[in-house]
């Protein structure tokens, strides 16, 4: 009956053990930039910056055709998001905040005017 017991035991720690090790995936938002005519905007510069806990984060991307821009993170945040592109001589901007959580992909839309 003891080495049952003990035998469970070492099961259990070892399932609860090799559950917590796991590694959570990164953090990924990817921001759609639009126009006013809710139209995607290639090759608009994106923004992404935020100081948590003293450090600085700040990281820029292009969108591609489609209008978006992708970053990858490795733990939750919250972010500044600020999309600008010169369009007809005139420079549109717009700005958003996300919240971003490991293991998660979280999608932003940005209009700009």
């Amino acid at each position: 009956m003891s080495r049952r017991i003990i035998f469970i035991f070492f099961l259990f720690f070892a399932i609860v053990f090799f559950d917590t090790c796991k590694k959570p995936g990164p953090a990924i938002v990817v921001v759609t930039v639009l126009n006013d005519s809710s139209i995607a905007v290639p090759n608009a510069n994106v923004r992404v910056y935020s100081r948590p806990n003293n450090s600085i984060i700040d990281v820029s991307n292009t969108t591609d055709a489609t209008g978006h821009a992708s970053f990858k993170f490795d733990t939750d945040y919250v972010l500044n998001i600020h999309c600008e592109k010169e369009i007809n001589g005139d420079k549109e901007q717009g700005n958003a905040v996300v919240e971003i959580h490991p293991d998660k992909t979280t999608e932003k839309t940005v209009k700009i005017k």
